[in-house]
């Protein structure tokens, strides 16, 4: 009877380091995954509240003015993007859309390539998994056996 060719000890303890490496990696992704979105979440908040702002700003003065209480909703809704871009905006007097949108784009190209990365390693790690599993498998299979194999040669 052919016995089968086991792995070493170094074998399995270099494929437990692979998958803690690989897991590493993968929560590194996501840490950074996290931190795209938080990003994306604020330039999205950014770049409305900049929009709200300037489609009420040209009407803002005049109805403030005019005192119309058929707009004291837009006015409300200018108030508060306005607020919310001086807050934001600290001392500077431009409103900087095209950057906002420059890099709300490089960061969606970001996280839709750490998506893929992560995509990806979750799978191979799902797959080391599952050999680490078959070869442990097989260790305690062969240990059985050649306890079996002990038994058998006490009893004779």
């Amino acid at each position: 009877m052919e016995k089968a060719v086991l792995p070493t000890l170094a074998d399995i303890t270099g494929l437990d380091k692979k998958l803690e490496a690989m897991v590493d990696k993968q929560l590194d992704i996501s840490g950074k995954l996290k931190s795209v979105d938080s990003r994306l979440e604020v330039l999205s908040e950014h770049i409305r509240q900049a929009g709200i702002y300037l489609k009420y700003k040209p009407g803002y003065e005049r109805y403030k003015q005019e005192n119309h209480s058929t707009h004291r909703a837009e006015i409300r809704t200018y108030e508060a993007a306005s607020s919310y871009l001086k807050a934001v905006l600290n001392s500077e007097h431009t409103l900087p859309i095209k950057a906002w949108k420059a890099a709300y784009s490089r960061l969606t190209a970001e996280r839709s390539e750490l998506n893929k990365q992560y995509a990806s390693l979750k799978n191979e790690v799902l797959e080391v998994e599952q050999v680490r599993k078959s070869v442990y498998e097989l260790l305690h299979g062969e240990a059985k056996e050649r306890q079996l194999e002990k038994a058998q040669i006490v009893s004779r």
